[in-house]
Parts: C-alpha cells; structure tokens; sequence
C-alpha cells in the first residue's frame, strides 16, 4: 500500500466532512467517482477501496460539503517566475483575507503547484481563472498556454497531498465570507493575461492624418492623470499596478497594465465599463462626455492633440497682389495659398508682408531643424537655420505682424509647456515620497522638456533644452537688443563663439563650473526678434562687423506706415486652415522624418540639388563672387556676401519644403531650378535690405555727431548745425535725436533754407 493511503487519515478526513476517492499514480481515481460526489463511503467501503493494487493517493470530489480547491500550476511559467510569482500571489492574498492561514490549507504539489483549499457557500464550478497567454510557456502539443490558476468546484477533484506549507491539516479549513472568497478570486483574475489581448474601444478614424488625437492624448497621458482622483494604488506588481476604488469593500476594483498603460476594471460600481481595456482617452471620453469618442476626440483635437488635418483653404475675396518693387519682399516665393493668407492678413489686419515673410522663413526653420540638410556638393552640407532681425519703430506692428505667422508653433509650444509643468509637479511630489510610499504609488517619470521655442534663458539652459530637443530650439524675442547684449555674461567673448558656432551648425558644448556639462552634436538654433532703428546702430558695432555676427543677421527694414483703423475682418475659417495647415506640416516632419541612428542622435535626410538647380547654383554664386570683386560695391555690402553664399540654400531647402507639401509631393524631394531662383531672389531682398540699413545707419552717425558740435545749445541750433552737414538730412531721425516733432523739423529747415 502507498505511504500516501493511511486508513486513519481516510477515516479523520470522512469524519471532518470530505467525500474521498483513491487515485493512481498518474492521478486518474482507481474507480468510477462520479456518486461520491453526493454520497460518500462508508468507513467499510474506504477500507475495501484503499486495498486497490492501483491506489497511490487519496483524492476527494470538490463541491461536496462546499469545499473548494484553487488549483495553481506553476509549471506553465518559465522556471525563472515561478518562485517569484507564487511568493507575491501568496503575499497579496494573505494582506487581503484575515486570519488566511487559520481558514485555509495551502499544500504544495507533485508538479510544481499549490492548492488553496477552504469551504464556501458561492460554490462555483471548474474554471479556468488566469491563463499567462503572454509570459506563460506554450504546450508542445496543442501549442497554446495552459492555466496558471483553475477552480475545482462542483463536477471535479482534487488529490490530497502531504506536504503543508502553512501548517492547516485538511481536516482544519474553515468557512470563508463571501467577501473573502470573492477577494481570492479577484486577486486571481489578476493574473490572467487573456484580458491583455483584447483591443481598446477607439473612435473610427475618417481621413489617414498620422498620428490621431486619442494617440496623442494616450502618449500624453496615464489613466492616474484621468481617474487618478476615484483610484488608489495597493500594490506594485511586475506587470500591472493593482488598483482600488475610494470606498469600495473589495480587495481591488482592478489593475493598470505597465506596457500598455490600459485600465482593466473588475468592479461595476464605477462610470466606466468593467472587463474592458480602457485606455486614458477611454476613461477620458467616459468621464466627461459619457462614452461618446467622437464627441471627446473632437474636443481633444480643438485643444490641440492629434495631427492637423489639411484641409482645403476657405474661399476668400480675390485679392489684388501688389507689385513685387526693390524693397519689397518677394512674396511669390511662397505657395499660393500661403501667399493668400498673407494678404488677407495685410487686408483685414494692417499686418506687414515683409514682416510676416520673414516670420514664415523662420519658423520653417524650427520645423525642417535636423531632420533634413542640402547638399551643395559632396563634403559640404548645409543645415536650415536662419537668422532674422525685423526693424521699424516702436508702434509699427513687427510682433502682431510676425505673430499672425508663427502662431500656431507658439501654441503647439506653450501647450508642450503646459504639459511639462504638469508632469514635472506630479515628478516632483512623487519623488519626494518615501521608498514604501512609492512602492503603493504607480511610478512617476521625470519629464523631459519638449519646449521648442525660447524667450529668455540662460544660455546653459537653452544648450540642456536642446539635448532633449534635439531637432531644433527656436529663439523668439520681441526686443533682439536683450539678446545681443548679454552676449558676453560669463566672460569676454565666450557666447558670441558659442553663437557663431552654432550658426555653422557645429558641435555645441558647455563647461562651466556652474552648470552641469552639457553638448549638443548638431545644433539648430534659429533666431528672430525685432529692433528699432536707433538701437539696432548701438548695437551692430564694428566688433560685430569684424567677427561676421552682424553679417549673419538677415535684416528685414521695410517702409512703414501706421494705416488707419479699418473694419476688414479676417474669417475664422481662414484662421483655423491656417492652423491646421501649419500644425499638419509640422507633425509630418516630426512623425515621417525624424529618424536616429544607432547613439539616439537625428539622422538628418540630405537633400540634392537635381541638375538645374546645380546650374543656377553656380551661376548665383558666381554672381556674388563677382559683386564681392567688385570695385563699386562698398567694403560694407561685400562683408555680408559670404554670408549669402551659406544663406542661398539654406533658403532653398526651406522653400523647397513649403512648396512640395503644398503640392502633396515628398519633402525630400530634390532641390530643382525654379527653387533655386527663388532662393536667390530672397537672398537678394535681404542684400537690399542690408544696404538700407546701411545707409540709413550712416545718415543717422553723420547727423548725431553733427548735433553734438559745441556751441549748437538749443534743439533748433543743433538742427541747424545737422542741416548744414546734410541738406537732405532725415526729418524723422532728426526729429527723433532733437526729441521733437517732425513738423518742427520740417518748420526749421524752411526757415533756414529761406535765409540762405
């Protein structure tokens, strides 16, 4: 006879309430079983039974007098979690039922396995609770994954085994509540995986605009940010973080899944659906808009998540274009509807074409950054950033000019900001927690900085924000003067090296003692502000003329003048086209272009120049080498030109992308000719414009140092002594040194011009 059949301990268990069975040694009962699962031997029909040659083990029908196996199989996992598994599953359940191991007997198996077994009035059949489909090991036969953990309940059986791992005889297992029961049956269904393959509810996407606004809020968002204030974290798994909700009786209300951030709800006592995957716009869309996606996707979308949609542009009024003179910007330069809502902007709001034309090519800029550069010829790349100052006087309308333009990148940024601040203030209170707070806390991230536009920072912090952004940082300043000026805070000479540097697009590094060293491989850091006449002369010094600084700057100094108000309105549906339009070009680049190499640094697509637009490449730069030779240019004028011969395709790649998105082409389409002409029609918009600037500074010396001559005591003596140095002398500027109006400027020089 077995060592497992021991006619007492059949006659202690028929007395504790079991209904018993004699089971082979391959754990098939020795005969048929299926009427002790309602009457149980006698004492003489146990001793008859045990005498079977076959007999290896006693087993007892589960059902019968409410007794209830749960069955874990730990073989079905790697060898390598089994241990690790049965020593968390075994610690949750005991946290969660009270005087667990004084109520149920947890034996250990023959084949790497548990019994749980207890008595309870929710009697239940034989289920399979957790099947591990993704962690759990494939049978060679059948090539699926068994159960992890099964019920044996009314119609099965389980064998009785010696050896007891918390000291509870068989014939000692209590009556479980039916909280209590439901509470291991819970933290079991923890465990089954066969959830995680079901697909989350999302709404139908019409139109393929990549990436969506639930996408987008998904990647934004956790549940913990949605639901974080009807939930709270028990327990930390490997997998899943348990969670339960305020006021409920259960052990757990259900869990949050760490790879797909999905929320698996058991409990029904919520607003959102239970045995469901929910995903953080899920539970957004349940929240606030009762389960309607649609309705929660286009509010989301409003708020800008998800990719802009390109749509067609609004039909508005034939608008006359004006003649393109030698000072104004060359405008066609731009697709047609670009160019449309320019002028409709210049229309209804006075907005400067030069001024927005110039706002456009920068903001371009940021959005090409790293991810393409032109080749000029083999060895020589040429990265997009740009340099653009606006100049007029203060009232004239540069910053509402410039923000018609690049609006919907301030946006996107201010939203990235937004973003930032609100994961950095749940980083930060997480991380100030201690280890065993943060052990019942879903684990918090610290952010990184997705802001891609600057006003005022420090030069360290622009260099640490473009590490985590490594396309580009664009530099935004309504006044350039500030800018310029803290040049050289640390020491001598030592940001306007780094800003030189950067302009070629080489390797930017940061040793100071102060700061964490910092590097960026590749920056892209475009700049535009505006500047007042008067100031931009203080300024552009003839240091900054030596070391090439101010000849980088492109100069954009049209002839303004303030217009009367008018009540032209620019439509909504313009407004939100071009929104889109913007918010569309920048998410392709971001989604399709985008990509890193093998140390996480953007591989940047190089973009040929096809055969005609080689040719007019060398015809332009041998026009420039020409003026630069040139005994009629002024040594000012040929400083800059260099500069042109690194700005021309640089424009060339900039305007090549507008117009292939426009036309729904790639954008890494080769550079052709009539890009190429274009590029050079912008380069020489700003030559001119360099010129007037020029000029006009030279004027204003002239006449500041002629107002400064001794003897000359009133502002009307001063203006006679400027006059008489230049009889064509600038009554505004005049008017402006002598802080009067110019009118009295114009009242003066009549006078003096009658008594010569």
């Amino acid at each position: 006879m077995s060592k497992h059949i021991r006619l007492e301990k059949g006659k202690s268990l028929l007395a504790a309430g079991y209904s018993l069975l004699v089971a082979s040694e391959d754990k098939l009962p020795c005969h048929s079983w299926k009427a002790l699962m309602t009457t149980p031997w006698t004492v003489a029909e146990l001793e008859k039974n045990i005498q079977n040659p076959k007999a290896f083990r006693y087993g007892y029908p589960t059902g019968y007098n409410d007794i209830l196996v749960i069955d874990i199989d730990l073989k079905v996992l790697p060898m390598e979690l089994r241990a690790a598994f049965f020593t968390e599953f075994i610690a949750f359940v005991r946290d969660n039922v009270d005087g667990f191991d004084k109520k149920v007997a947890v034996h250990k198996t023959m084949n790497f396995g548990y019994h749980l077994t207890y008595k309870t009035r929710l009697m239940m059949g034989n289920e399979k609770i957790a099947v591990p489909v993704l962690t759990g090991l494939k049978s060679e036969s059948s090539g699926k994954t068994q159960a992890l953990i099964e019920s044996r309940g009314t119609g099965g059986y389980a064998l009785l085994y010696d050896e007891c791992t918390n000291g509870l005889d068989y014939t000692a297992i209590q009556y479980l509540s039916d909280e209590e029961h439901n509470t291991i049956l819970a933290i079991c269904r923890m465990y089954d995986e066969r959830v995680e393959v079901q697909q989350v509810e999302q709404p139908k996407k019409d139109k393929a605009t990549g990436v969506s606004p639930w996408q987008d809020y998904n990647q934004r968002h956790t549940v913990f940010d949605v639901v974080g204030d009807e939930f709270k974290v028990i327990r930390n798994l490997a997998s899943k973080t348990v969670i339960k909700r305020h006021g409920a009786t259960s052990a757990h209300s259900g869990y949050v899944f760490k790879d797909s951030g999905c929320m698996y709800l058991f409990s029904t006592g919520t607003a959102y659906p239970n045995e469901k995957l929910l995903s953080p716009f899920s539970l957004f869309a349940y929240k606030y808009h009762n389960g309607n996606m649609s309705t929660a996707a286009k509010e989301l979308y409003a708020s800008g998540y998800g990719d802009r949609v390109k749509l067609p542009q609004p039909e508005i009024a034939t608008i006359e274009k004006p003649t393109i003179e030698k000072l104004s910007f060359p405008l066609d330069i731009y697709p047609t509807e670009i160019q449309n809502y320019l002028l409709e902007c210049n229309r209804t709001l006075d907005s400067s074409v030069d001024y927005m034309g110039a706002g456009l090519l920068w903001m371009l800029s940021i959005l090409v950054g790293n991810s393409m550069k032109i080749q000029v010829k083999k060895g020589w790349d040429e990265c997009c950033t740009i340099w653009v100052t606006v100049v007029g006087k203060a009232g004239v309308g540069k910053s509402p000019s410039i923000n018609n333009v690049i609006r919907p990148l301030i946006q996107a940024n201010s939203r990235e900001i937004r973003e930032y601040q609100k994961r950095f203030k749940a980083w930060d209170e997480y991380d100030k927690l201690s280890k065993k707070e943060k052990e019942q806390r879903p684990e918090v991230q610290c952010p990184i900085k997705k802001q891609f536009i600057v006003n005022d920072v420090t030069l360290e912090a622009l260099v640490e924000l473009h590490e985590e952004n490594p396309n580009a940082v664009g530099v935004f300043k309504d006044e350039l003067a500030g800018w310029i000026k803290d040049m050289n805070k640390y020491r001598a000479g030592s940001d306007l090296e780094f800003w030189l540097s950067t302009f070629s697009n080489q390797p930017a590094a940061l040793n100071r003692k102060t700061v964490k060293n910092t590097y960026v491989h590749s920056p892209i850091i475009p700049v535009l502000g505006g500047i007042q006449p008067a100031v931009l002369n203080q300024i552009f010094t003839d240091e900054y003329r030596d070391n090439g600084f101010s000849d980088r700057m492109l100069l954009c100094y049209p002839d303004i003048q303030v217009e009367m108000y008018n009540e032209n309105e620019l439509s909504e549906e313009l407004i939100d086209w071009y929104h889109n339009y913007i918010g569309e070009l920048h998410a392709h680049i971001k989604n399709n272009l985008i990509v890193f190499d093998e140390e996480r640094e953007i591989k940047p697509h190089l973009i040929p120049m096809d055969k005609g637009a080689k040719a007019e490449w060398k015809r332009i730069n041998d026009k420039i080498t020409i003026m630069q030779n040139s005994d009629n240019e002024s040594e000012f004028t040929k400083s800059m030109l260099p500069k042109q011969k690194t700005y021309v395709p640089r424009f060339a790649l900039l305007l090549s992308v507008i117009d292939a998105y426009a036309n729904g082409e790639e954008l890494t389409r080769p550079i052709d000719a009539a890009t190429m002409i274009k590029a050079e029609r912008l380069s020489d918009y700003f030559i001119t414009m360099s010129k007037k600037v020029k000029v006009d500074s030279m004027a204003y010396s002239v006449i500041r140092e002629a107002a400064n001559v001794k003897g000359a005591a009133t502002p009307k003596e001063r203006c006679k002594q400027m006059w008489r140095t230049d009889t064509d002398l600038n009554r505004t500027s005049a008017a402006e040194l002598l802080a009067v109006s110019r009118q009295t400027i114009i009242n003066w020089i009549k006078e003096f011009e009658n008594a010569a």
